[in-house]
């Protein structure tokens, strides 16, 4: 998952929050019950699944922006998506201080900020731009790229969204009274996770190694001027040259270096 760039996947995967909450939604209202009480239900029920779940940190993104729509539609509130996001952000800062010190709440929260400007972009220009948006990102913890990322992300979203996600609900749910859908689930997701460790095995990948953390932000902030659609002509040449800088600064440095395992 890592070395094919799919890890955002788990980091601002919103699905199964957004299937819950729908289906809790849709039983309630055909026993009667309005929306008012519909969301003060949500509310209470969101925080503890968050813990029974593990409490991850991509969980919590997710947790706590659907908290705050709730919150805000009980209290009349109009709150934006940069809004949203900032509080989220908060929120997750007072549960979780260290959060944008791992690779999985960085990669939460600036995909998720990422995905403020490309609402007018298609799927592939949207996964090209989240991809490009994590790249400095997972170069900076994992050293490396693989040259099918793009080409896997395009394969595995809608087949992740659509079949595996629902596949798993699905069997979780009713696999205590049929075993059998339960074991047809775990030979499938064997053989997704067979076919992606095959695709990962194929030839492409880039060990770039580790870029300095000022040039990471420069990465970042460069890659969200270009989502923004200015400066389209000597944007992308600048980013493409501060990469390859980095790469070379990095294989072919100016001075030695002693590393001690």
């Amino acid at each position: 998952m890592t070395d094919l760039g799919l890890i955002h996947l788990f980091s601002i995967s919103g699905f199964h929050i957004v299937w819950i909450v729908a289906a809790v939604s849709w039983c309630l209202r055909r026993l009667g019950f309005t929306q008012t009480p519909i969301a003060v239900l949500l509310l209470l029920l969101l925080p503890t699944y968050y813990i029974l779940a593990g409490a991850q940190v991509g969980l919590l993104r997710a947790v706590a922006v659907v908290v705050l729509g709730l919150v805000a539609h009980l209290c009349d509130w109009r709150l934006t998506g940069l809004t949203t996001w900032g509080l989220s952000l908060l929120l997750g800062l007072i549960v979780q201080p260290a959060l944008l010190m791992h690779l999985g709440g960085q990669l939460s929260y600036g995909l998720a900020f990422g995905l403020l400007f490309t609402k007018q972009f298609g799927v592939l220009k949207t996964t090209v731009m989240l991809n490009l948006l994590s790249l400095p990102l997972i170069l900076y913890h994992v050293y490396q790229w693989h040259v099918l990322t793009m080409f896997v992300n395009l394969l595995i979203l809608p087949l992740f969204s659509v079949c595996i996600f629902p596949l798993v609900l699905v069997a979780g749910i009713g696999g205590h009274w049929l075993p059998w859908l339960t074991d047809l689930t775990e030979w499938l997701l064997r053989g997704f996770t067979g076919g992606l460790n095959w695709l990962d095995s194929l030839p492409g990948m880039i060990v770039f190694g580790k870029p300095a953390a000022w040039v990471v932000g420069i990465m970042t902030i460069l890659t969200l001027v270009l989502m923004t659609q200015k400066f389209r002509k000597w944007l992308p040449i600048i980013l493409g040259t501060v990469y390859l800088v980095s790469f070379l600064a990095i294989h072919l440095p100016a001075t030695g270096e002693m590393t001690f395992f």
